[in-house]
């Protein structure tokens, strides 16, 4: 089975995921961010883009970034907090089971956002 969805959230670099002052920590818009994902989740799953238990086995997941800005980006540091949140949403039991990953940046959008597909490896369609 094959689970779409847009989010209208851009998501935290990498870079900007911990923060140290004595002890490490979740930098507060990572924490931001989970939070408004919790909330998307609950309506993409009242759509039934996704269900309501965690997806389990190997996944394949395909990610497209639309930057609210025009600024140049790195693509290998935008995927790690919503793979990271949707194990916090709970939509699966753990980002491990990522097995196949595919990303795109396209055009910017004005508010910034990305699409989710993720399919379950093994499965017909």
């Amino acid at each position: 089975m094959t689970f779409r969805h847009f989010f209208p959230l851009w998501p935290p670099s990498v870079n900007h995921t911990w923060r140290s002052a004595g002890k490490t920590y979740l930098a507060p818009q990572v924490r931001e961010f989970r939070r408004s994902m919790q909330a998307e989740m609950l309506i993409a799953r009242a759509q039934r883009a996704f269900p309501k238990e965690p997806l389990t086995g190997p996944l394949s997941v395909e990610m497209r970034f639309y930057p609210p800005t025009r600024q140049r980006r790195d693509l290998d540091n935008l995927a790690k907090c919503p793979l990271d949140a949707f194990t916090y949403c709970g939509l699966w039991l753990d980002d491990s089971q990522v097995t196949d990953l595919h990303m795109l940046i396209c055009e910017s959008a004005p508010e910034g956002g990305f699409w989710v597909c993720i399919r379950r490896l093994g499965e017909k369609e």
